[in-house]
């Protein structure tokens, strides 16, 4: 609500001031135009665009093929010569010979059972080692490989033999025990098997290897496995042409699937785009289904067709967060080099949301996208955040932008001073400008000529430019004539020191429409008006731009200065016909035209072009100064009473668009003269409108009940502004509110109305003491927490109520802590009852020293007696007497004898009786 009242009475002065200017109805020509050139320092805008990184993470699609085990590949096939029985006799080879019978006719388990009761019987045979090959055989088949790999150790162990050891190697290799697996194959006579799965083993041990093998002069039954196993070794190792060379052929549907699927990748791979993406097609339309593969598969087409990737992710998002992740990484990227900076921002969002991953790359693309979107407040917020997170230089050169480019100056100089010292060259030299730029337009002085001083080692000429800025700022012209290297600002710092003939000699010869811009203004300061005006018609000729549109204004402005206001009023019309554009020259011609025809008496003219004028910019300073202009005009100049002023306005204009706010003005006037029925009246006309200002009415008119001890009226008002939208009369209405329920003894409701408004400091602080005095310490030690953290300077008084919760609750040992620290306080009352708090803590500790020091320090830091002051003299006076020390006993409550408080006097009284009279 205050920002509300300073800015209706900036209004009302500012209006005043532009009518003073004016001076209707004469209007005397401003002698500063022609005796100076009013340069303005050319703000540097931030940076339009942010540079995008690109984002990248590492994919590796080989870990997501992983090498496929043996498991559809059948055991070398051990063969032995079938023991011979005659009627069942010897019973051992009747058995096994039956068992034998069984397997070569695939009837497995009738096999397994009698070699099962063979291997048990007979332990001692000649051919265990074969019974025990023939169940591992048996249960490979049946894929218990635990099971299989048990009987052919065994097996291999009796009778080491190629074909089950190799099957035993196999089976470990199956069940991960590459090592052994190794181990097991490196004892067998080496051929193309035994190579072959040597080779098999050391690539699942992680080892790089190439083999050379030939697949066709393998064992049959892992003929097939094999060439899949070259593809895919070829194709882990980045042989992508020899990876294509191998083609599996056999039935097992998973090798298939990841040999189609290698394929795709070796043609991506290979820039064989087309084909790749013909071989993933495929390998959907073949084996589409919910595995892993089929997310590569979707993956190989995001990657191989970039207009379609955002398909593919969209695709994996309830598939494969990771894979999705990264196709939309390849989206974003392809946005961003597009300068698609909304469907950049969109999709970084749609990541952030999507897996927990590249966070901190992320956001700060986001920073950046929202950035170049033109949505400055959000991205200082990120860009803030990963400053503090990161300590990245780039993140606070970003933040600095950021909040430069919202004109939060202050913020940009706490970015952009963390790197001003970069050992980047490009960044400090960055920083340093901006920096200039802050303290520049913020009117600090002294940082402004000290960063000029760093940016002096990294460009000498652009530091003494800004050097001659802060000079020509400050009209030491001197100085910014011998600063400035640009020969134009140069020129124009000679001429306003007054050095006219300098100002001559730099721009002689000179085409440029600057300098002819300045020849103009030198000419009307030595009154060759003529001239001037035929050098700002030819600038205003020239183009269209910026320099034109200045030139073309003073052009015509000459004429009106001259009191030609017939002529000034053709210029200034043909003045916006060429610049048509709205903007502050476009408003201030129509204003002069009208000023012309008010000062040549069509007054009638004058005030509908002021009127249009209003309607038209509503709000703007310029609609104002007409609307005030227009005011004096009806008062024909006749000196006024501002209320006087505002009241017949009000009178003639009810329906002027700012007739409202021009009303609150005019209450809070007869607030400051004591007449509060008229501005009650006002505020309860204005209370009935459901708009910013009726709003603000209801407040004042709140305001006046409490005033007036109202205070029920008061609170019912203000119940209804409770929940304001707007941020101000949010604040005051709680603010108001809970102080009334605090001085009608109802702390509770005043808390929580308060808690309503404690992103405050000063409410904060305020709960704080409030909730001591209720007993609610804990919330009131989160408050206080807060406070001593963000203000360090004020730790020694919010140390004094955190001693004091501490205390309160018989937490002795860190009360004293604190209770010390608020002992240094400036605040003598808060400094006394520190001390007499430590000294009860002493006390209670039976440490009587350190609790006489304590309540001596609390009585002499405190020259006025007060509770806490007599409190410690009598508690002081307590141990001196069990010390024996009578007579300072005495002398130590003597005073309290004039003591207000008859209750303290009666019990120093009292306490005398026994104790000498003080001397002193």
């Amino acid at each position: 609500m205050k920002k509300l009242i300073f800015s209706l009475i900036a209004l009302f002065i500012s209006i005043q001031a532009k009518a003073n200017v004016i001076k209707l109805p004469e209007v005397v020509f401003p002698i500063e135009i022609v005796s100076q050139v009013l340069e303005e320092k050319p703000i540097l805008p931030a940076p339009k665009n942010l540079d995008f990184k690109p984002l990248y993470d590492n994919l590796d699609v080989k870990d997501y093929l992983p090498l496929q085990k043996p498991y559809s590949v059948h055991l070398p096939f051990l063969k032995i010569k079938k023991p011979t029985a005659y009627l069942g006799i010897p019973k051992s080879n009747a058995l096994l010979s039956d068992s034998i019978d069984y397997f070569e006719r695939k009837d497995f388990l009738f096999a397994q059972e009698n070699l099962k009761k063979f291997v048990e019987k007979y332990k001692d045979n000649e051919n265990l080692f074969y019974a025990y090959y023939l169940l591992g055989y048996i249960d490979f088949e049946f894929k218990k490989y635990e099971e299989a790999k048990n009987y052919l150790e065994k097996s291999c162990s009796l009778n080491p033999l190629k074909e089950n050891c190799l099957s035993y190697a196999i089976t470990l290799i199956n069940l991960n025990e590459f090592e052994k697996a190794y181990q097991v194959l490196q004892n067998l006579q080496e051929d193309q098997d035994v190579a072959f799965y040597k080779a098999v083993a050391k690539a699942f041990l992680k080892e790089k290897t190439t083999p050379n093998v030939d697949c066709d002069n393998i064992d049959v039954e892992s003929a097939d496995y094999c060439r899949y196993f070259l593809k895919h070794v070829s194709f882990l190792n980045g042989q992508f042409k020899e990876s294509l060379n191998y083609r599996y052929n056999g039935q097992d549907k998973n090798l298939k699937k990841v040999s189609l699927l290698i394929d795709g990748f070796n043609y991506y791979f290979l820039k064989s785009y087309d084909k790749a993406e013909n071989t993933f097609k495929t390998f959907l339309q073949n084996y589409l289904s919910s595995d892993n593969l089929t997310n590569l598969a979707y993956l190989g087409l995001g990657l191989t067709n970039p207009d379609k990737t955002k398909e593919y992710a969209e695709i994996l998002e309830t598939r494969d967060n990771f894979l999705s992740y990264y196709l939309y990484l390849l989206v974003i990227n392809k946005y961003a080099s597009e300068k698609d900076w909304l469907n950049t921002f969109a999709y970084i969002q749609k990541v952030l949301n999507l897996i927990d991953r590249n966070k901190e790359n992320l956001r700060f693309d986001l920073a950046v996208s929202l950035y170049n979107l033109g949505n400055y407040e959000y991205a200082l917020n990120i860009f803030q955040d990963l400053a503090k997170e990161k300590k990245d230089e780039q993140s606070y050169l970003y933040c600095g932008f950021s909040a430069y480019s919202q004109k939060l100056y202050q913020k940009a100089q706490e970015c952009l001073s963390n790197i001003k010292e970069s050992k980047d060259q490009d960044i400090r030299k960055t920083a340093l400008i901006y920096l200039a730029e802050v303290y520049y337009i913020l009117n600090d002085n002294e940082n402004y000529v000290n960063t000029v001083s760093l940016l002096k080692d990294i460009d000498e000429n652009l530091a003494y430019d800004y050097l001659g800025w802060y000079f020509f700022k400050n009209q030491d012209y001197e100085n910014a004539y011998k600063a400035f290297r640009d020969p134009y600002m140069k020129a124009v710092s000679a001429f306003n020191a007054g050095n006219t003939e300098k100002a001559k000699e730099l721009i002689k010869n000179k085409n440029n429409r600057k300098f002819l811009f300045l020849s103009a203004y030198i000419d009307i300061k030595e009154n060759n008006i003529q001239s001037a005006k035929e050098k700002l018609k030819k600038i205003a000729n020239q183009s269209n731009d910026e320099l034109s549109k200045k030139a073309y204004y003073l052009y015509a402005y000459l004429y009106f200065s001259e009191g030609n206001f017939q002529e000034a009023i053709k210029k200034f019309d043909e003045f916006r016909k060429k610049f048509p554009e709205d903007d502050i020259y476009n408003q201030k011609a129509f204003l002069r035209i009208a000023d012309s025809y008010y000062n040549l008496g069509e007054h009638d003219v004058a005030r509908s072009m002021y009127k249009e004028f209003i309607e038209k910019y509503k709000g703007k300073k310029e609609s104002i100064d007409a609307a005030y202009s227009l005011v004096l005009l009806e008062t024909k100049g006749e000196s006024s009473e501002k209320d006087k002023v505002i009241e017949n306005f009000i009178a003639k204009y009810p329906n002027y668009p700012m007739v409202d706010t021009l009303k609150l003005q005019l209450a809070s006037i007869y607030e400051e003269k004591g007449e509060l029925e008229k501005a009650e009246k006002i505020y309860k006309e204005l209370s009935q409108k459901n708009t910013q200002e009726g709003n603000y009415a209801k407040y004042k008119l709140a305001e006046i009940y409490y005033k007036s001890n109202q205070t029920d009226k008061a609170k019912n008002i203000l119940s209804q502004l409770i929940d304001s939208p707007d941020k101000d009369i949010y604040f005051q209405t709680n603010l108001l509110l809970a102080k009334i329920y605090e001085e009608e003894g109802d702390k509770d409701k005043a808390i929580e109305i308060y808690q309503r408004i404690s992103d405050n400091d000063d409410i904060k602080f305020k709960l704080s003491n409030l909730l001591i005095d209720v007993g609610r310490y804990d919330e009131a030690l989160t408050y206080l927490n807060q406070l001593i953290e963000k203000y360090p300077d004020k730790a020694p008084e919010i140390s004094f109520y955190i001693g004091k919760i501490k205390y309160k609750q018989n937490n002795f040992d860190e009360a004293i802590s604190y209770l010390e620290a608020a002992t240094k306080s400036q605040n003598y009352n808060i400094a006394s009852e520190s001390y007499f708090l430590l000294g009860e803590i002493y006390n209670s500790k039976k440490d009587l020293n350190k609790a006489l020091n304590a309540y001596l320090n609390a009585i002499y830091v405190n020259p006025q007696l007060n509770n806490i002051t007599a409190n410690a003299r009598l508690k002081a006076s307590d141990i001196l007497i069990k010390a024996e020390k009578r007579k300072e006993a005495s002398c130590i409550i003597t005073p309290l004898l004039d003591y207000n408080d008859e209750n303290i006097k009666n019990i120093v009284k009292e306490k005398m009786k026994n104790l000498p009279k003080c001397l002193r």
